[in-house]
C-alpha cells in the first residue's frame, strides 16, 4: 500500500537517502523507500529533480504519461453534443415523413382522428340523415316537407304508379 506524500517531503527523503527507486510518469511520481514502503507524489515542473535523484543513487524510471483516458474523455465531451443533435434530427425527420406534420402543428379538424362510431347508435343515424337532407337541399331537388321531388313532380310513396302513367 502506498501513501501520498508532499513533494517537499519527497525531496527531504531523497536528501536523507531513504528513497530506493522512483517511476516518473508525467507529473506523477511513484516509488519505494529503502524500508519497502511505497509512496506517491505529484511533482511540479522541477528541472533539478532528475539530477537530485541521480546524485543520491535512486533508480529512476521515466515513462510517458498515460493520457489515453484523458484523450478519450475529451473526445467524448466534444463530440457528444454533436451526436445528440444528429439523433434528434433523424428522429424529427422520420416523424415528419410519417405524418407529414412536425409535432402535429397545422393539422386541420378534418385530419384529426374521429371517435369510433357504433352502427347501432341512433344518434349516428340521425346525424347522417341530417347530412343527407343538407346535401339534398344544396342540390335543389328537395322539398322541405320531404314528400315531393321538384324536378319530376312525383310523390315518393306512389312513385312507381305515377312513373308508369307518365311513361317513365
Amino acid at each position: 500500500m502506498s501513501q501520498d506524500i508532499s513533494f517537499s517531503q519527497l525531496l527531504g527523503e531523497v536528501d536523507q537517502g531513504r528513497v530506493r527507486e522512483v517511476v516518473i510518469e508525467g507529473p506523477e511520481i511513484r516509488g519505494t523507500f529503502t524500508d519497502g514502503r511505497g509512496f506517491k507524489s505529484y511533482a511540479p515542473n522541477d528541472p533539478t529533480l532528475a539530477q537530485r535523484l541521480y546524485a543520491k543513487g535512486v533508480i529512476v524510471t521515466a515513462r510517458p504519461s498515460q493520457d489515453i483516458m484523458q484523450w478519450a474523455t475529451s473526445v467524448a465531451i466534444s463530440w457528444l453534443p454533436f451526436a445528440a443533435l444528429i439523433v434528434v434530427w433523424i428522429f424529427l425527420s422520420r416523424r415528419t415523413k410519417a405524418n407529414g406534420q412536425l409535432f402535429g402543428f397545422g393539422q386541420g379538424a378534418a385530419l384529426l382522428p374521429t371517435p369510433r362510431v357504433f352502427l347501432a347508435d341512433p344518434t349516428y343515424w340521425r346525424g347522417r340523415a341530417d347530412e343527407a337532407r343538407t346535401v339534398a337541399g344544396r342540390l335543389g331537388d328537395h322539398d322541405p316537407s320531404g314528400r315531393w321531388l321538384k324536378s319530376q313532380r312525383i310523390r315518393v310513396c306512389g312513385a312507381t304508379r305515377r312513373r308508369k302513367r307518365a311513361g317513365l
